[in-house]
């Protein structure tokens, strides 16, 4: 399979990070990661040749990957929201052109 980044952002300061969801624990892989409430995230899947936010440039020869979420108690649907590109550009311009560019 082929790693996975995620971009994991706070609207509120507008911290933005990156991790690598993939079996290279030496690249700096994760096999998983926490994503606090309140953060917005996206991702994509890192195909061969293409290089992360933080250097890693990809090796698998794969063009798939497979990605579960899990929730913690207290979690309720209807504290969930999709994020549109409109809201996005609205309250976090600073940000938009890294959230975007995962969609």
């Amino acid at each position: 399979m082929a790693p996975f980044e995620y971009v994991i952002a706070n609207p509120k300061c507008h911290d933005i990070s990156y991790e690598i969801l993939g079996p290279d624990l030496d690249q700096g892989h994760k096999l998983q990661i926490v994503v606090e409430g309140g953060h917005w995230k996206a991702g994509r899947i890192l195909t061969y040749g293409q290089t992360s936010q933080s250097g890693y440039t990809s090796t698998s020869e794969c063009d798939y990957t497979l990605v579960g979420e899990s929730v913690a108690p207290g979690w309720a649907v209807s504290d969930f929201d999709f994020v549109e590109s409109k809201q996005v550009k609205k309250e976090t311009p600073v940000l938009a052109q890294f959230l975007l560019s995962y969609c």
